[in-house]
């Protein structure tokens, strides 16, 4: 018998609460436990109904969803949250901060041009966030056969699991290159959290460029650079078309377009525009993952982080070809592992790294490569 996820829908207008009731109640496996006008109403429900998701819209009276999100991380931790947003600078700022307080995801809500498309799309997204949420609810402990070798004893400072290549496969590099150049990042499901876990703790003085693709729409990458920016030491900006990408800037690709780079001489810039999305994604990772060899070679540092899907992995594997360092996000630190697996899947991984030791273990790796 399959579980059912139980979801609570809280939104202070009748019209958006009957569209989100209708699209869960069309996704197998989920329905409708109960709807709320507020967060105030919807915590109260939590006291007498069994919930496994909350679908939370951003503003409402009473309680707004940043305060509700809050109180429903210290009293049910084990409540999934996916915020429900409008596509408005003020609700896109709010949204950021609610992914980076730890909600699995968000939704974009219909914006009226073409409803009918915007329902099928929320749909899509939600039947994507309810199936991996139940994988991880409902899973069973299983003898499956793990692609990371077990944990070596090491010391706090280089805490870190070398990813184990099969007899079988060829190699991947596992000695870093002599420097890097440049450090690529892609992440998507979970990522705005993940990055403030990462970005933040890296020095002021990395001294090689950051390149990074967030899965997300137009909007909202400004406001998660903008909020990336105010807790970090390096300079974290939303790339625009013709940037000089230079050391100790962190460049996120913008919403709704693609990111690659060029030599434009002796310089580095940043080429952004419009192309066919890739892996059903724009911007895509692969496609700025791609643009990377050619103008920095082997002395590249990649990271895939949480995120649905396999965005990324063809990426890493084009960079391979001429010898970069592959890190993953560990499984067990990972809001979706997707992404990060589809790489360790490729046998592409040379190390698999928790979250909160990421930025220690860039630092490392970079300032080993410059003798520090």
């Amino acid at each position: 018998m399959t579980d059912t996820l139980n979801v609570l829908i809280v939104d202070d207008t009748v019209t958006y609460r009957s569209i989100l009731s209708n699209i869960v109640s069309n996704i197998p496996d989920a329905a409708v436990a109960a709807t709320a006008s507020n967060g105030k109403i919807a915590l109260a429900k939590l006291e007498h109904q069994k919930v496994d998701i909350v679908l939370l819209d951003i503003e409402m009276p009473e309680m707004d969803g940043l305060e509700t999100l809050s109180i429903l991380n210290k009293n049910h931790p084990d409540i999934g949250v996916v915020m429900v947003s409008g596509l408005n600078k003020s609700s896109a700022d709010i949204t950021i901060k609610a992914l980076e307080l730890g909600a699995m995801e968000f939704i974009p809500k219909p914006d009226g041009i073409n409803v009918e498309d915007s329902k099928n799309e929320l749909q899509l997204k939600l039947t994507q966030v309810f199936r991996h949420f139940r994988s991880k609810r409902f899973a069973k402990p299983t003898a499956t056969k793990s692609l990371v070798t077990p944990a070596p004893v090491l010391s706090a400072a280089t805490s870190y699991r070398p990813v184990a290549s099969p007899p079988s496969t060829p190699p991947t590099a596992k000695t870093p290159p002599g420097h890097f150049d440049i450090l690529v990042i892609g992440v998507s499901t979970g990522g705005p959290n993940a990055l403030s876990e990462v970005l933040p703790m890296l020095p002021g003085d990395l001294n090689i460029p950051v390149l990074l693709v967030q899965h997300m729409p137009p909007i909202f990458t400004e406001s998660l650079a903008s909020s990336l920016n105010r807790k970090s030491r390096l300079n974290v900006k939303e790339a625009a078309h013709h940037d000089l990408v230079l050391p100790n800037n962190v460049y996120i690709a913008p919403g709704g377009k693609h990111m690659e780079i060029f030599k434009a001489g002796d310089d580095v810039r940043i080429l952004i525009h419009e192309g066919p999305p890739e892996n059903s994604c724009r911007p895509a990772v692969d496609v700025l993952f791609r643009s990377i060899s050619p103008v920095y070679g082997k002395n590249v540092l990649s990271l895939i982080m949480t995120g649905m899907g396999s965005d990324g992995a063809l990426g890493v594997k084009s960079l391979k070809q001429t010898g970069c360092y592959s890190l993953v996000q560990s499984e067990k630190t990972c809001v979706v592992y997707g992404m990060p697996k589809a790489v360790e899947e490729l046998r592409l991984a040379d190390e698999s790294v928790d979250l909160p030791l990421l930025a220690q273990r860039i630092t490392q790796l970079v300032r080993k490569g410059r003798g520090l």
